[in-house]
Formats: C-alpha cells, sequence, structure tokens
C-alpha cells in the first residue's frame, strides 16, 4: 500500500490517496467467466433474506469465497452461500465490485442524515471487505470514506464509523490504520 497526495477537485487543497501496491486495480477473475457454477448467495437474518446470484470464477476473487466455492464445504455441492450476519446492501456492493472493480453507487449519498448513513454503508463494507480478503475493495471504501468525511465538522461521525471498523477488524489491519493515522493527523492539522 502506498500514499499519495492529489488535489481536491476545485478546492485548491489536497488530499491524501492511499493506492494498492499490485499491479492490478482489482483482482483477476478466475477462468471460466459467465460459463462457471451460478451460485445463490441468501442474505440477511431469517426475517428479512434477500437472494442475489453470482458466478463462482466472479465470487472466486476472494479467498473465503473460493473456499466455500471450490472446496470440501456444503456450499460448494448446493451451490448456496448463507451470509445471515450482512446486509443485503452490503452484499449488493460486493458483488458490483467482483464483477466491476468499482462500486460506484455505494456510499454516495453526502447530505444531512443521507451522509451518516453512507458513511456507516461504507464501514460495513469496508468490514465484509476485510472478512473476505479483499484488499483493494478496502483501499477503495478507505478512500471513499476520505472523500465523504468532513474533518473539520464531522469528528463524531468518523469516530461513528471508526468504531464500527475497530470493532469488526483485527488488530493487524494495516490499511484501516493507516486511515486512521492520514484522518487524525487532518483533523489536528485543521484544528491548530
Amino acid at each position: 500500500m502506498t500514499k499519495s497526495t492529489r488535489p481536491s477537485s476545485g478546492t485548491g487543497s489536497s488530499r491524501t490517496v492511499l493506492t494498492s501496491n499490485s499491479k492490478e486495480s482489482r483482482p483477476m477473475m478466475k477462468a471460466g467467466g459467465f460459463d462457471s457454477q451460478i451460485f445463490t448467495l441468501i442474505v440477511g437474518p431469517e426475517d428479512e433474506e434477500k437472494t442475489f446470484t453470482a458466478h463462482a470464477s466472479y465470487l472466486s476473487q476472494s479467498p473465503v469465497f473460493d473456499r466455500m466455492c471450490n472446496g470440501h464445504f456444503e456450499e460448494a455441492h448446493t451451490f448456496k452461500i448463507r451470509l445471515p450476519e450482512d446486509t443485503p446492501k452490503v452484499i449488493e456492493a460486493l458483488i458490483e465490485y467482483l464483477y466491476s472493480g468499482n462500486c460506484r453507487n455505494y456510499g454516495t449519498m453526502l447530505s444531512g442524515e443521507d451522509a451518516k448513513t453512507a458513511t456507516h454503508q461504507l464501514a460495513e463494507l469496508y468490514c465484509v471487505a476485510e472478512k473476505n480478503g479483499l484488499g483493494d475493495l478496502k483501499i477503495l471504501v478507505v478512500n471513499r470514506l476520505a472523500a465523504v468525511t468532513d474533518v473539520k465538522n464531522k469528528a463524531a461521525e468518523f469516530l461513528s464509523v471508526a468504531s464500527i471498523i475497530y470493532a469488526r477488524t483485527s488488530e493487524s489491519d494495516e490499511v484501516y490504520r493507516t486511515f486512521s493515522k492520514i484522518w487524525l493527523l487532518s483533523w489536528k492539522c485543521q484544528h491548530q
């Protein structure tokens, strides 16, 4: 992971952006593409379940889903993956990322209560990316969080997001720790 400074659009100031050290900006799809087995993802608690479908070759970009799709687990035989602890909106964004390398519309609501909702959705997506071994998605989410978090006026919002991520990720999570340091330094500079 590397840090670079880029100008913010129209402000004359700059912001720090995290980038992946990998040659590709997103994982490579495994052989099979649209010809691979289709899996049904059953997401959310039983009373609020939503189903999605995705090709094994795209899901397999995640080491966790790769083991589910191609390992000696029940999912590889039933072609069903149950994710009761995740929310449908987060998994929908994850699937979009696996197919396209981006999640364009996720976490983009930027005003009022919607901004708080967007940052919390991004925090949840970050945790799902961590849980499923998708480092490049984590970097994408951190950059989106940096873009939507107003460090001058929304310290409480950031602390709320940070607590969500902190509670659901490991202590060795380098991406999150780097983002936190950058954000805190930015906040300190603006409040001196």
